[in-house]
C-alpha cells in the first residue's frame, strides 16, 4: 500500500484555493498537513474552509518538519528562502509557474533538490492537446513541422483575481511574461522538445516599467537522438489587446490549431487555404480535458516520481528552456 503522503501549503492565494486545495484534498494517500500565508488572517480563513490546519507564517521552520512535499504557491520574489529551508530539511516542492524569476535563480534553486524532488506547475503538459501535439511532431505523421504560433491573454486577463505583483516590472516577478505568457511559451517548448534557441526579433510594450504586451519571433530547435528539427515560433502575450488564445502547428499541407485552455478537440486546417477540413478528439490519449484534471495528472505524476525516483514531465530541469527564452526576450542578464 502507498504510504501517505503529508502536503504543506505556503500561499492562500485564488489559484491555492479554486484548484490545489480541491485536487489535494480528493487525491488519495494524502494529507493537508498545514497551510501558512503572509495573511495570517487569509490563510486561517482558507484553511477554516477547507477543513485542515492553519499555522503562522513565523512557524514556517517547524511546520516543514512535519511534511512530506511543500506547494510553493507565492510570487516569485519572495520564493528563495522557502526553496532554501526545504532543502535543508530534506522536504520536496512543487512550485506554482514560472519557477523563478530568472535562469538563473531557476538554476540556483533547482539545483537544491534531485530533479524527481522538484516540479514547477507548468500545466498545461498535462492538456491532452497538448499530447496530442506532441506526438504529432515527434511521429512526423503530419510531415515536418515548419512553424508555431500561438497567441495568449486579452483586455482583463489575469491569474484568477488581480493582484499587486503583477504589476511588477519583470526583475520582481511582474509582467505579462512571467505571470501568463510563460504558460504558452513553455507549451511550445514541450510540444517541440526544444533544447535550443534563438530571438531573432522582439517587441515589448512597457507601461511604468512592466510588461502589458509582448512579441517575439524566436527559433527552437529540438536536437536529440529520438528528434531533431528547427521550427519558427511567432508569439504574441497580451494584456491590452484581445488575442485568438490558440497555438498552431503549421506544417506543409495542415495546420493543427488547439485552445491554449484544457479541451479534447484539435481542428485540422488545410494549409494552402486555412479550410477547416474537420476536428480531432484527443481524449483517447489520457491527457487532461479540464483544468482540474491537469493538476491532479501534476500531483499525480509528482508522486509518482518521489516513489520511483523518476523526474515527472513537471521537473524543474524541464523547464531551463523556458527560462532561459523569458530572459533573452526581457533582456535580463543571467
Amino acid at each position: 500500500m502507498t504510504p501517505q503522503v503529508s502536503v504543506g501549503i505556503v500561499g492562500a492565494g485564488v489559484i491555492v484555493q479554486t484548484i490545489h486545495l480541491p485536487v489535494l484534498l480528493a487525491t488519495p494517500n494524502v494529507r493537508v498537513a498545514w497551510i501558512v500565508d503572509a495573511s495570517e488572517a487569509l490563510a486561517g480563513n482558507v484553511a477554516k474552509a477547507f477543513g485542515i490546519p492553519f499555522a503562522p507564517m513565523a512557524t514556517i521552520a517547524s511546520c516543514l518538519e512535519r511534511c512530506d512535499v511543500a506547494l510553493i504557491g507565492i510570487p516569485n520574489a519572495p520564493r528563495g528562502p522557502y526553496f532554501e529551508m526545504a532543502a535543508e530539511k530534506g522536504v520536496a516542492i512543487v512550485a506554482e509557474k514560472p519557477f523563478a524569476i530568472n535562469l538563473r535563480d531557476h538554476q540556483k534553486f533547482q539545483r537544491l533538490f534531485s530533479p524527481n524532488r522538484i516540479a514547477c506547475g507548468y500545466q498545461r503538459r498535462m492538456f491532452s492537446t497538448s499530447r496530442f501535439l506532441r506526438d504529432a511532431v515527434s511521429s512526423g505523421c503530419f510531415g515536418p513541422l515548419r512553424r508555431i504560433v500561438t497567441s495568449d491573454g486579452g483586455r482583463t486577463t489575469r491569474t484568477g483575481n488581480s493582484s499587486k505583483y503583477h504589476d511588477l516590472p519583470p526583475n520582481r516577478g511582474g509582467g505579462i511574461l512571467l505571470n501568463l505568457g510563460c504558460h504558452a511559451l513553455d507549451l511550445a517548448v514541450f510540444v517541440t522538445q526544444t533544447n535550443a534557441h534563438s530571438v531573432d526579433h522582439k517587441r515589448v510594450e512597457f507601461d511604468d516599467g512592466v510588461d502589458r504586451e509582448v512579441s517575439a519571433r524566436i527559433s527552437l530547435s529540438a536536437l536529440s537522438a529520438q528528434l531533431q528539427g528547427l521550427y519558427e515560433l511567432d508569439l504574441t502575450i497580451s494584456w491590452l489587446t484581445e488575442q485568438r488564445n490558440t497555438i498552431e502547428l503549421h506544417f506543409d499541407k495542415t495546420i493543427l490549431k488547439a485552445s491554449t485552455a484544457p479541451s479534447a478537440m484539435v481542428s485540422v486546417h488545410c494549409a494552402q487555404t486555412s479550410r477547416l477540413l474537420g476536428m480531432l478528439d484527443t481524449s483517447a490519449n489520457g491527457g487532461a480535458v479540464t483544468v482540474n484534471q491537469a493538476v491532479f495528472q501534476v500531483w499525480s505524476e509528482f508522486l509518482a516520481g518521489l516513489e520511483s525516483g523518476a523526474p515527472s514531465p513537471l521537473a524543474a530541469s524541464n523547464s531551463e528552456t523556458t527560462a532561459a527564452i523569458m530572459d533573452d526576450v526581457l533582456g535580463f542578464a543571467t
